[in-house]
This record gives structure tokens, sequence and C-alpha cells, in this order.
């Protein structure tokens, strides 16, 4: 008699924030020995909007080849952090599953969001400013650039509602089952952050040493040639066709690290109005001391 053999579900989830550390974090992790991290880091299942596997079969095919010894089999898609359906339906498939989360100044995160934006050709508009303008025309569904798969992606100020994502997650999956850092943190002492996660993770310490740095900002050296392959691919896509391999080719000659573009003291201040109440709500659930991020307050 043959016995069936269990299919291996997800149990930990480094659910965001995008632009905070995650794919760092994910990449440690994942050479962990208790711990499993598919080929497809953010297969984005549990987001309908960015859904890349299809049916929950495909998902969980992602785990097939996990060894039974990993304790940790981790989702690392970014976008369920500030989704409320996202996080409601991972707690519904799964059983009692953990959430890793990244924090981070989100006047900073926005800026960092826009330019991973354009890199991934969602956003078509180069100034900052005149993007995060667009929003209420964007919420109506105009504005939308053709190689834009989530529109919501370019909804800015929803993309780095920390706090209000924080208190839905607590509130649905319970504190016990959330851990939240600090990229400041993770940058000023990497190993301490890193043996922090694992210790809620459960897991022991494998001795890492190195912590590289990885998704930092980037543009596309051929920005247009970038958006009609992102739109030609949607297309393909929907018509069942095979890829050949063509865009993954520009991905990886196309790709230049840059330095964000420095937006002006006003609009700074700006930004920071319309997270202010935000920014108090994260302060009060995860108890650090927020003030210095705001610009008028800084030496």
């Amino acid at each position: 008699m043959s016995v069936t053999k269990p299919v291996p579900i997800p149990n930990t989830f480094l659910a965001g924030a995008p632009k905070c550390g995650t794919t760092s974090l994910a990449n440690w992790l994942s050479e962990h020995p208790d711990i499993f991290l598919p080929a497809k880091k953010e297969p984005h299942f549990f987001n309908a909007e960015l859904n890349n596997c299809g049916s929950f079969a495909s998902y969980l095919s992602l785990y097939e080849g996990c060894p039974a010894s990993k304790k940790i089999l981790l989702d690392g898609s970014t976008s369920y952090f500030t989704s409320k359906e996202s996080i409601s339906r991972i707690v519904e498939a799964t059983s009692a599953p953990k959430f890793v989360v990244m924090l981070r100044n989100p006047v900073e995160l926005v800026r960092s969001w826009h330019s991973e934006c354009l890199f991934l050709a969602r956003e078509n508009v180069e100034d900052f400013e005149a993007a995060w303008k667009l929003q209420d025309e964007r919420r109506q569904g105009r504005h939308i650039p053709p190689s834009c798969k989530s529109p919501s992606s370019l909804l800015y100020k929803d993309q780095a509602m920390l706090g209000a994502a924080l208190r839905n997650l607590l509130d649905v999956a319970g504190r016990e089952n959330v851990f939240w850092l600090y990229l400041g943190d993770m940058i000023a002492d990497p190993r301490k952050a890193y043996l922090s996660v694992l210790e809620f993770l459960g897991v022991k310490d494998d001795g890492r040493t190195e912590f590289p740095v990885l998704n930092k900002a980037k543009t596309h050296r051929f920005p247009m040639l970038n958006r009609l392959f992102r739109v030609f691919g949607g297309l393909r896509r929907r018509l069942g066709l095979p890829g050949i391999g063509a865009y993954a080719l520009l991905k990886r000659h196309g790709r230049v690290e840059k330095t964000n573009k420095e937006i002006s003291d006003e609009f700074k201040m700006e930004l920071y109005r319309e997270f202010e109440t935000d920014i108090a709500l994260l302060q009060e659930l995860t108890g650090r001391d927020l003030r210095r991020w705001n610009p008028a307050l800084r030496p």
C-alpha cells in the first residue's frame, strides 16, 4: 500500500515592507540549514493582484523539493504586509503562520519604492513628486502605465502605511506570531539583527558572519525597452505562449545601480505630515521613539 507524502506548506512569511532590507534578510535566512526558501522568492500567491503562481497547487509545488529536515518554510513576498486581504488569506490557509516584517522611515521608503517601480516598469513618471501627486487619479484607474500589472503599487502612501499594517497584522495573526525589525538596526549590527530573527523562528545560530547587502537602488539602461517587454510579456502569458529568455537577458544587462535623487526640504515636510499619524501609531505599537524621523527635528 502506497503512502501519500504530505505536501509541505509554508509556515513563515517575510511579508514586507518593500525596500526595507527584506531581500538581504531573505538571502541570509535561505542559507541557514533549517530554513527553506524556494527559488521563486516572491510568489505573491496570497495577493490577488500580483499572484504569479496561479492555483494553490502550483504555489505549493514551489515547496515540493523541501527536505524533511527543514523547520522553516519561507515565503518572501513583500506585497503581503500592507494588504489586509493577503494577511487574512494567509491565516485562513495555513496553520499558525509566523510573520517577520521589516520597518523603515516611510518618507525614505516611498522614495525608494518609486525608484523600484521605475525599474520594474510599473511606473513611467520619472519625477517622484509628480508621481506622488498622481495618486488620487491613479486610485480612479487613470494614468496607469500599460506595463503596470499592479496599479496599487503606484499608491505610494498606501505602500508605506506601516503603522496601520502592523496593527492589522497583530490583530489578525496574534502578537506572539509577529516579529518586527527596523532596517536601521539591521544596518547598524546585521549579526545581532539576524540572531534576533533566528531566535524568533526557534532555530539555532549557524555561525554566519558575512552579511551582504542585496537589492540596492537601481535603474534601467533601457527604460522604454523594459516597459515594452513587460507589456508583451503579460500578453504572452495570457495567451499561454512560452518565453524565449529575452527579457531575462535584458534584465541582467540593463540593471545599473544608482543613488536616489534628493527631494526638496519642503516636499520632505509634506511627506512627513502625510505620515505623521501613522508614524505615531508605529511608535506606539513597537515602543520605539521615532521622533527623529521628523525632518524638522534632524540636525
